[in-house]
């Protein structure tokens, strides 16, 4: 399957536009530049790292191969979602973040997005602090300089201006400028659309963009960066 999708890949952003609007509706019809990246969804049972040998080594060649091809990976980074797990600790085991911190040891040039950032409990609404237990292990991967291409998304969070305001004290709520600069790097827009039209306030995708476009929380050069600078890194690793 990697071979047919990605055979021919060389993360340039000409070859996938070429692509764009030529999907017959037959799916083996479809070949490399189909396809930016590839998206792992451990709710649903993907676990990063696993414990037996044989799901390691699966793994191990998924990531591989993506290192030598330069294809980018992107994981569902919430512990919620459409979770297909039956047992809890599973769940927890499989959606850890430190699951990512033992891949990243072994792959550090891996280019992965963490999505949903911050991936947050119910309480870090309320209380945004980078020294909480599931933020700071995000950070701390973000900003680890041997982890030059991971990044995060705000896909279905930024629902509202209230999700800004909490992202502006994340950033500003970071000890030294190299640590801001370099998160505000990695921050991609996303939008989980449709998924983000049960948001309430949300009725369609152009409702989401004027929420990014309209908060005062972000200065206009992060906006740029965060919806076309930061994506074109990790989407492209050619540079075009």
């Amino acid at each position: 399957m990697l071979d047919k999708y990605f055979d021919e890949y060389e993360g340039s952003r000409k070859d996938l536009s070429e692509n764009i609007g030529q999907f017959d509706g037959d799916i083996e019809d479809l070949g490399s530049n189909f396809f930016a990246g590839i998206k792992v969804y451990p709710p649903l049972g993907f676990d990063p790292w696993p414990d037996d040998k044989e799901n390691l080594d699966k793994v191990k060649y998924l990531y591989s191969y993506c290192c030598k091809k330069g294809v980018p990976i992107t994981a569902h980074g919430s512990e919620s979602g459409f979770v297909a797990v039956k047992s809890k600790r599973d769940l927890k085991k499989f959606t850890s973040i430190a699951k990512w911190t033992q891949v990243l040891r072994q792959y550090p040039e891996l280019r992965l997005n963490l999505a949903h950032f911050p991936m947050q409990e119910k309480i870090l609404w309320m209380f945004p602090d980078p020294r909480h237990r599931r933020l700071k292990a995000i950070l701390s991967i973000v900003l680890d300089r041997k982890n030059k291409n991971v990044y995060v998304d705000f896909s279905n969070r930024a629902v509202s201006d209230k999700y800004f305001k909490l992202l502006r004290k994340v950033i500003d709520g970071l000890t030294g400028e190299e640590d801001k600069t370099i998160l505000k790097s990695r921050i991609l827009f996303g939008s989980d659309y449709t998924v983000n039209l049960m948001a309430k306030g949300i009725e369609s995708y152009n409702k989401y963009l004027d929420i990014f476009s309209q908060t005062e929380c972000l200065k206009p050069e992060e906006k740029h960066s965060f919806c076309c600078t930061n994506p074109g890194q990790f989407l492209f690793s050619q540079d075009e």
